[in-house]
């Protein structure tokens, strides 16, 4: 990754060390410094990488069939990673570093992929009445939810939870639970997309990936952890909202690249993409029962 601006100074390396090693679960023996197999730092052009490897197994979480036992332990290390870094003062490096997948998030993905179709259908002597009514269709889609800016943002706000550092793809085979040695232990792995945003962006991600009547007892094991440091959830009703938030960001996220595929080569596969796209934002479904998101709210 390299940022637009400085990378940090040596004198918050340590602190980011640090973190590191709390996140990933480090032993305090293990060493971090240039070369090294097990972690290593490289500082190139301004740039700073982690490599972190350690082969945790076959522990990823079922979402098919949890076993609740193992995804609480899991939730709590979700969530003491979310409730250490609130506030924390290295959130503007993480930020600077990581980006930030908050309110700017969805608008740049709406924004981009706006832009990417319109150069698709300027080419509209190649496209074809099919194709060309599939771009129109996400176009206008794209444009309501670009409208929908200012009052997603304001929900955000209220109801999305502290800005922290987050996994940013916390689908749960990236959460492994397992034991050794008597004790249980949970990892987070794949931190490639760790950014600066609300937590629910991370909840969103995590709980769409269990069967509906399993997400609430999940968020509530949630709520149960985050609790112990001060925070209260909103009701499900103002969850869905910024869970949707996320998952619509996501998505219009997925059309940019094959828009640009399309754009510029008139690829097959790229409309396929984008076809897929289209069905994935008309099966959007609020992630909480419906049920149960009006009578919390």
């Amino acid at each position: 990754m390299t940022p637009s601006s400085s990378s940090p100074p040596n004198s918050a390396l340590p602190a980011l060390e640090g973190l590191v090693r709390e996140v990933v679960g480090a032993p305090a023996t293990l060493e971090v410094r240039e070369q090294r197999v097990n972690s290593r730092v490289y500082r190139l052009r301004c740039t700073m990488m982690w490599h972190l490897y350690q082969d945790l197994g076959d522990h990823g979480l079922d979402a098919s069939r949890p076993d609740f036992g193992r995804v609480a332990r899991a939730v709590a290390a979700i969530a003491r990673i979310h409730t250490r870094f609130a506030g924390h003062a290295l959130i503007p490096e993480c930020r600077l570093w990581g980006g930030d997948l908050g309110i700017s998030f969805y608008v740049a993905s709406v924004g981009d992929a706006i832009t990417s179709l319109e150069s698709v259908r300027a080419r509209r002597g190649r496209l074809g009445v099919g194709r060309s009514s599939l771009c129109r269709r996400l176009l206008v889609r794209l444009a309501g939810l670009l409208d929908e800016q200012a009052a997603r943002a304001e929900a955000l706000t209220r109801s999305g939870g502290p800005e922290t550092l987050i996994h940013g793809d916390l689908w749960p085979m990236n959460v492994m639970v397992g034991s050794g040695a008597g004790k249980t232990w949970a990892r987070l792995i794949d931190w490639d997309h760790a950014a600066v945003g609300p937590v629910s962006y991370d909840l969103s991600t995590f709980l769409s990936r269990f069967q509906v009547p399993d997400r609430t007892p999940i968020l509530r094991l949630y709520e149960e952890e985050v609790g112990r440091a001060g925070w209260r959830l909103p009701s499900a009703a103002e969850l869905n909202l910024t869970f949707e938030t996320a998952e619509l960001g996501r998505i219009a996220n997925r059309v940019i690249w094959p828009a640009l595929a399309a754009w510029e080569e008139n690829a097959d596969w790229a409309f396929d993409a984008l076809a897929e796209v289209e069905r994935w934002f008309e099966q959007l479904t609020p992630i909480l029962p419906l049920d149960e998101a009006c009578s919390s709210s």
